[in-house]
C-alpha cells in the first residue's frame, strides 16, 4: 500500500494521503489486541521503506488504537516525514491540497471485487460500500477491463516504489551465493569526521601543496560557508559498477587459492568492502609514465622507476611490498573504482589553471566531481593492454590466453568480460575469415571497459540530481586518450561506448546534458550536436567548454576527471605538474585534493561505497542486498555482460522435459525473454557483447552462432568476399568497424543489429538508430602487430599526412594571397604620400629659385 502510494503520487508530482481501513478486522479477527497488532505492523513497515518521499500522511480510519511505535495523532513518524493521524474519516472525504487519496478497500480473496455486493448488500462490508461509491466494479472486473491481468503485474520493492515484472526481472543476476554473503558479513561503518579535524589533518599532512587556494582553510578564510563545506567533505564516496561485484569476489577467490605466499597473506579473511578500501588506499602519491614513475607517501617519500612487477611475488623488497602498495593485478581493479563528491571551484578548471583564483561570476562555484580512470595502454603486457590488444608476443597459451592448461588470472578477466582472453592464432583465424569450432565471436573488450565507468557516470549524475531535485549536465572528459591511447580510432569508439551506456541504463530522468569536452567526435549513435539521444530527454553536446564552466540555472554540474589506478587523487599534482595532467589541473580549481584523500578525510573509506545499478540509481551496500530478492540457485544463468549456461549443469530454466540442457540448446528465462544459449565446451561463454545487457531485457536479441554442433540449421560459411580489403569498396563490418570474419558475420556484436550470413531467425531490438561503425581492424582486441593491421594503419596515416599536406598548402597559399593583397592595399597609400612630397619638394625648390633670381 506504501510503495503503490509513493508511486502514483511521485508520477503526479504531488504527495498522498494514505486513507487505511482495517483489513481483517470484523469478523475475520481472531483476539482482542488485533487492532494493535494492526498497527505495529505497519509501524515496521513505514520503518521497513526507506524512501516513503512522496507520502505525506497516513490515516488509520476507525481503527482502535491512539498511536504507533509512541507516535501519537498529527506526529511525524521517526526516520521520515510521513504525519500519522488516528480519525474516523469516510473513505472519499476531502484531502489536503497538493496531496492526492489513496485509499484501500477490504476485498476478498476468492471473490471479485464487490464480492457482498453482486448479492445486493450493498452496505454489509467495505468492498460493496467500495463498489458503490466508486468505479471498482468495472474497472476491477477482468470481465468487463482486460487489462485486469497477470500481465500488468507490479512487484512493490524495498525502494519504496513499484515496478513491472520487466524492471523486476533485471535483478536476477546477483544470485552468487557468496557474493551476497561476503556483503552481509561485511563491516560497514563508515568513518566519522567533522570540517575542523580535516582541515587540521591537512595542515599536519607531510606533503606540500603546490597550490594553496582550492583548500579548505583557504576557502574558509575567503568566506565560503563551513556548513556548506563540511556537507563536501561528508559527500564523498567510492563507486564500483554492479557488475564488478563478482570480478571482485572472484578475484580473491582466486589468488587465495593459486596466489602468491604474499597475496595469500594479505587476501587473508578479506571480503569485497575491505577489497575496495585497500584498493583506494595503497598507493604511491603519483604514478605516471612507461616507466613507472612513482613517488612514495610518507613515512618512505622514496621516488623512482618501475620495480612494481615485483609487488606481490615471492621476490618483493621493500618498500615496493604488496602490505603497503597494490600489485599490477590489483591496478586492472582498482581502475574500475571511482570516486565521488561535491566541491567548491575556484576557477574554470582549465588545464593551465594552476590554481588560480576566478571571477565567481564567470563559472561554476559548485558541483559533483568525480575521479575516474580511462583504460591503460601506456605499458606492455599489464592492465588493459592484457585483455584489449593482441599481440603475437603477448597472447600465447602459455601466458594465460585462450584455455590455459593451468590456473590462471586470465580466466577471472574471461569470464568477467564474457570469453576467455584469445590466443593470436585464434584472433587472426577470425581475422582471416576462416571458420573456428573454438571460437565464438569477436568480444569488445575496450568498448566494455569504456562503457563501465560511462555507466557510473550517468547513475552517479542522476542521483546527485534526484536528491537536489533538479537536473544533471554531465561534463565528460576523454579518460585514456591522452598518452594512454593505443589506436587513431579511439575517440570514436570512446564516444560510441557511451552510447551503449546510454542505451543500457533505463531511468535517466534526472540527467538534461551530456557534454563530450575535447573529444574528438561529432556524432554518438548518429545523434549530433544538441540533439536528444532517442529514447530518453539527454541531450548531446560536443564543445570544448572547460571543466568548471557555467551550466544552466536549473542543472547542477557533474564533472570527471582523470585519474589513475595506482596513485591518489591529484597524481602528478605532488610532484609540482600543476597542468600536466586533466587530474593534477583538478586538484588545483577544486578540493580534490583534500576531500578526495583518505589520509585527510577518513570518510574516503570502502565502507561507503556505492553500487551503480541499472536503472540509473546509487545503492549502498545495504540497499543493493535489500534489493536482492530470493535466495541464490546453484546455477549462475548469466555472468556480467551476457547470459551464459555452462555445459553439463542442470538449468533451474525451462528445459526439455526430463532431460539436462545439453550443449547448444537454447531455453528462456520466464518473464524476461532472454534467449539462453550455451557453449560449446567447458568455460567457453556466450558472446553477448554490452555491460549489464543480460540484465536489460529490452535490448537483448536472440543471437545464433555458427558452427555450433548442436544447432539444426546449417550456417553456410562465409568467404573471402566477406573480408575486407583495402580497395575502396565497401563490406560488411563487424560492430567497431573491423573486418567481418565469418564468425563475425553469423554475430553482430552490436546487439544483434545485423545478421548478415545465419539462417537463423533474430529477434532485433527496438532500437531508434543503428549504431554508426567505427573503422578499424579489432577482433577480441586489437591486433596492433598483425600485417593486415599495420598495412591499413600505414595507409590511413598516409592518407591524413597527405590531407595535412594538401590543407598546409591551402592555407599556405591563402595566407600568400592575403599578405598579396594586404601589400597592395598598403602600398598605393605610401605611392601617394611619395607623390604628394615630391610634388611638394619641387614647390620648394621653385620657390626657391625664383627668390634667388629676385
Amino acid at each position: 500500500m506504501l510503495c503503490e502510494a509513493n508511486s502514483r503520487a511521485q508520477a503526479c508530482g504531488k504527495k498522498a494521503y494514505v486513507h487505511v481501513v482495517g483489513l481483517g478486522l470484523g469478523v475475520w479477527r481472531a483476539f482482542e489486541e488485533q487492532d494493535e497488532l494492526f498497527i505495529e505492523a505497519w509501524g515496521d513497515a513505514l520503518r521497513n521503506l526507506n524512501r516513503l518521499t512522496h507520502i505525506a500522511y497516513v490515516d488509520f480510519s476507525y481503527i482502535g488504537c491512539s498511536s504507533m511505535y509512541g507516535t501519537l495523532h498529527n506526529e511525524k513518524f521517526p526516520g521520515s516525514d510521513v504525519v500519522i493521524r488516528f480519525s474516523k474519516r469516510n473513505l472519499h472525504d476531502k484531502v489536503p491540497h497538493g496531496c492526492i487519496l489513496v485509499c484501500n478497500y477490504a476485498w476478498d480473496g476468492n471473490s471479485l471485487p464487490g464480492n457482498e455486493f453482486w448479492m445486493d448488500k450493498l452496505c454489509s462490508t467495505g468492498d460493496s460500500a467500495a463498489a458503490c461509491s466508486s468505479c471498482i466494479a468495472e474497472l476491477h472486473n477482468h470481465h468487463i477491463n482486460p487489462a485486469v491481468s497477470g500481465q500488468a503485474l507490479r512487484v512493490a520493492v524495498k525502494e519504496g516504489r513499484v515496478i513491472t515484472w520487466a524492471e523486476y526481472a533485471k535483478r536476477e543476476s546477483f544470485r552468487n551465493p557468496g557474493l551476497l554473503s561476503d556483503l552481509r558479513r561485511s563491516n560497514l561503518t563508515v568513518p566519522t569526521t567533522n570540517l575542523e579535524e580535516v582541515i587540521e589533518r591537512s595542515k599536519k599532512f607531510q606533503e606540500t601543496f603546490p597550490s594553496e587556494t582550492a583548500r579548505l582553510h583557504v576557502l574558509l578564510q575567503s568566506g565560503v560557508d563551513s556548513g556548506k563545506l563540511e556537507d563536501f567533505v561528508h559527500s564523498v564516496y567510492p563507486i564500483v559498477h554492479h557488475t564488478c561485484l563478482n570480478l571482485l569476489r572472484d578475484f580473491l577467490d582466486h589468488k587465495l587459492r593459486f596466489g602468491t605466499s604474499p597475496e595469500k597473506l594479505v587476501y587473508a579473511g578479506m571480503d569485497v568492502v575491505s577489497f575496495i578500501d585497500r584498493l583506494l588506499k595503497k598507493r604511491p602519491m603519483c604514478f605516471y609514465g612507461p616507466g613507472d614513475r612513482y613517488r612514495l607517501p610518507a613515512p618512505s617519500f622514496k621516488e623512482g622507476f618501475g620495480g612494481f612487477n615485483s609487488v606481490g611475488n615471492n621476490e618483493e623488497k621493500y618498500p615496493l611490498v604488496m602490505k603497503n602498495l597494490l600489485t599490477y593485478d590489483e591496478m586492472k581493479i582498482s581502475a574500475l573504482v571511482s570516486l565521488s563528491s561535491w566541491s567548491w571551484f575556484v576557477n574554470d578548471g582549465r588545464r593551465t589553471n594552476c590554481g588560480r583564483k576566478d571571477n565567481k561570476d564567470d563559472y561554476q562555484t559548485e558541483g559533483v566531481i568525480v575521479g575516474q580512470v580511462g583504460a591503460r595502454f601506456e605499458v606492455d603486457g599489464v592492465m588493459e593492454y592484457l585483455d584489449c590488444l593482441v599481440t603475437r608476443q603477448q597472447n600465447r597459451p602459455e601466458n594465460g590466453f585462450g584455455t590455459p592448461s593451468a590456473p590462471h588470472i586470465n580466466a577471472v578477466w574471461g569470464k568477467f568480460w564474457g570469453g576467455e582472453l584469445p590466443t593470436y592464432q585464434d584472433a587472426t583465424t577470425c581475422l582471416q575469415g576462416q571458420q573456428s569450432k573454438e571460437w565464438l565471436a569477436p568480444f569488445e573488450y575496450t568498448r566494455k571497459r569504456i562503457a563501465i565507468t560511462a555507466e557510473i557516470l550517468l547513475c552517479e549524475a542522476n542521483s546527485r540530481a534526484q536528491a537536489c531535485g533538479k537536473k544533471a549536465y554531465v561534463h565528460v572528459v576523454g579518460l585514456g586518450l591522452g598518452v594512454w591511447r593505443a589506436f587513431e580510432e579511439q575517440e570514436e569508439l570512446y564516444v560510441e561506448a557511451w552510447g551503449d551506456a546510454l542505451r543500457n541504463i533505463s531511468n535517466l530522468e534526472h540527467v538534461a546534458f551530456i557534454d563530450f569536452s575535447y573529444i574528438g567526435c561529432t556524432s554518438i549513435h548518429g545523434i549530433g550536436n544538441n540533439q536528444k539521444f532517442p529514447g530518453t530527454e539527454v541531450v548531446i553536446r560536443f564543445s570544448k567548454r572547460d571543466l568548471h564552466d557555467k551550466v544552466p540555472d536549473e542543472c547542477i554540474l557533474v564533472c570527471n576527471y582523470t585519474w589513475n589506478g595506482n596513485s591518489l587523487p591529484g597524481d602528478e599534482f605532488w610532484m609540482g605538474k600543476m597542468c600536466s595532467t586533466g587530474g593534477s589541473a583538478a586538484a588545483c580549481s577544486s578540493c580534490v585534493a583534500e576531500i578526495h584523500m583518505h589520509s585527510i578525510n577518513p570518510v574516503v573509506s570502502g565502507t561507503a561505497v556505492r553500487i551503480a545499478t541499472k536503472d540509473g540509481q546509487l545503492l549502498d551496500v545495504v540497499e543493493f542486498l535489500s534489493s536482492v530478492q530470493g535466495e541464490a540457485p546453484n546455477l549462475t544463468l548469466r555472468n556480467q555482460f551476457g547470459v551464459k549456461l555452462p555445459c553439463n549443469s542442470v538449468a533451474s530454466v525451462s528445459k526439455p522435459s526430463g532431460n539436462l540442457l545439453s550443449c547448444g540448446q537454447e531455453s528462456q528465462v520466464h518473464g524476461t525473454d532472454i534467449s539462453l544459449s550455451s557453449p560449446c565446451k567447458e568455460n567457453v561463454w556466450s558472446p553477448e557483447c554490452n555491460p549489464s545487457l543480460a540484465n536489460n531485457t529490452g535490448h537483448q536479441a536472440t543471437q545464433s552462432v555458427p558452427e555450433r554442433p548442436s544447432f539444426s540449421k546449417e550456417v553456410k560459411p562465409s568467404t573471402s568476399q566477406d573480408l575486407v580489403r583495402n580497395d575502396g569498396i565497401e563490406k560488411p563490418r563487424n560492430a567497431v568497424g573491423g573486418a567481418l570474419s565469418s564468425n563475425d558475420v553469423a554475430l553482430s556484436a552490436n546487439n544483434g543489429l545485423e545478421d548478415v550470413a545465419s539462417t537463423e531467425e533474430v529477434a532485433l531490438p527496438s532500437e531508434p538508430t543503428v549504431p554508426r561503425k567505427i573503422p578499424h581492424s579489432t577482433v577480441s582486441g586489437l591486433l596492433i602487430d598483425n600485417p593486415e593491421y599495420k598495412r591499413q594503419m600505414k595507409e590511413i596515416k598516409k592518407r591524413k599526412l597527405q590531407a595535412k599536406k594538401q590543407e598546409h598548402k591551402a592555407k599556405k597559399k591563402e595566407s600568400s594571397e592575403k599578405q598579396t593583397n594586404e601589400d597592395v592595399k598598403t602600398s598605393e597609400p605610401k605611392k601617394t604620400e611619395i607623390k604628394a612630397e615630391e610634388s611638394q619638394n619641387k614647390s620648394k625648390s621653385r620657390k626657391k629659385k625664383n627668390k634667388n633670381k629676385k
